[in-house]
């Protein structure tokens, strides 16, 4: 929590509440999910709970055995970028994510900047403590575009609005699943359907989560560093 309240403090004292829509070019994360051969089932099915709340009595429900999701089995993984304006500018599924990979992400990027006449725009990028993003060729290509890496810390999604985002995709996988009635699905096919769902992503709806983390410095600051939901 220590170094949460610092980087909150740290961006309030010096920032303005442009800093997540205008400063920062992208934010940068991967994430998994894990293949269910039935889709519709599975996004029906009730998960059980471990603990229970004040306001319930001891049901079997609240005190059903829980289990952890997606525990074993085929896993689809995506690196993925979001930009303020721009909405969804990454989603790649990949087997290892690499710092050759994500340098290769960058020098992309730069290049298609200058190539629009935008080379002047903002260099910031967010990103989280992954190995892969924070090895010396991702690094190197970082420095070769002369731009500037806003660490999150440890456990702290909630300060990154990518993570927001591949929540929202995790519930719209499972609404499409029982809209569409998706019986039975090939991974082939999960795979398709995560990378074609994350791309359809409405822009309002990233520009609203990202320009949403002023509230949530002002949260994390108020909490003594304490940690948000969603």
């Amino acid at each position: 929590m220590k170094h949460r309240l610092q980087l909150a403090r740290t961006i309030k004292r010096t920032q303005s509440d442009s800093y997540w829509t205008k400063d920062i070019f992208f934010y940068f994360d991967a994430t998994a999910f894990y293949y269910k051969s039935k889709p519709r089932q599975h996004a029906q099915t009730l998960r059980g709970r471990v603990w229970w709340k004040r306001k319930e009595s001891l049901t079997f429900r609240c005190t059903a055995k829980g289990r952890k999701a997606g525990s074993g089995g085929k896993v689809v993984r995506v690196h993925a970028a979001i930009s303020y304006g721009n909405g969804v500018v990454l989603a790649k599924p990949y087997k290892k994510l690499t710092g050759k990979r994500f340098g290769k992400f960058i020098k992309k990027k730069k290049k298609k900047k200058k190539n629009e006449g935008n080379d002047n725009g903002p260099r910031l990028f967010v990103q989280d403590g992954d190995p892969s993003q924070n090895s010396r060729r991702s690094m190197r290509a970082l420095t070769r575009t002369n731009a500037t890496v806003v660490k999150i810390p440890a456990r702290s999604p909630d300060l990154n609005p990518i993570e927001n985002i591949f929540h929202i995709l995790g519930n719209q996988l499972n609404q499409d699943a029982i809209e569409q009635n998706i019986e039975y699905e090939t991974f082939r096919a999960f795979r398709r359907r995560v990378v074609d769902t994350l791309r359809r992503l409405p822009q309002s709806v990233i520009d609203k989560t990202i320009a949403s983390m002023s509230r949530r410095i002002d949260a994390v600051i108020q909490r003594k560093g304490g940690r948000l939901k969603y």
